[in-house]
């Protein structure tokens, strides 16, 4: 079994590499990043240079691969683009035959502040959105 993590922590991917049955492809923008390079001392670990904001590279990312596991970083794409490209990795996973896909989440915070805008967080409620999203699109479409 294979796994794809895209910029996930180096305790999981220890956790997964450590008896040698799991194979972890990272997909990183930077490879010489101190991130990478820390994952690059695990075994089993290879890496895809690439970002989540193509298509391509995602496609080859996750091919092969028995599960994903997904850290979008709003910070670095912006929150519209973290929508729009978690929920096409989903959809991509999907067509190449991941068997799981994990997405790096958290709730979604203005349904329980009653939308109080003084406690809008862009990267926060970007992940609960596709939480929400990737949640309907899995049951809707079994």
């Amino acid at each position: 079994m294979s796994e794809s993590y895209s910029k996930g922590p180096a305790r999981s991917s220890l956790a997964l590499t450590r008896d040698g049955r799991y194979q972890v492809r990272v997909q990183t923008r930077n490879p010489d990043h101190a991130s990478a390079q820390e994952l690059a001392q695990l075994p089993n670990v290879t890496f895809h240079v690439g970002h989540i904001e193509s298509e391509d590279l995602l496609r080859e990312a996750m091919q092969g691969m028995d599960a994903v596991y997904l850290l979008a970083n709003s910070f670095a794409i912006g929150e519209k683009a973290e929508l729009h490209w978690s929920i096409r990795a989903f959809e991509l996973a999907r067509q190449l035959g991941v068997k799981l896909f994990q997405f790096s989440s958290l709730d979604y915070l203005p349904n329980k502040v009653g939308y109080d805008p003084k406690f809008r967080c862009a990267h926060y409620d970007a992940k609960g959105r596709v939480a929400g999203t990737l949640l309907l699109l899995f049951f809707l479409f079994l």
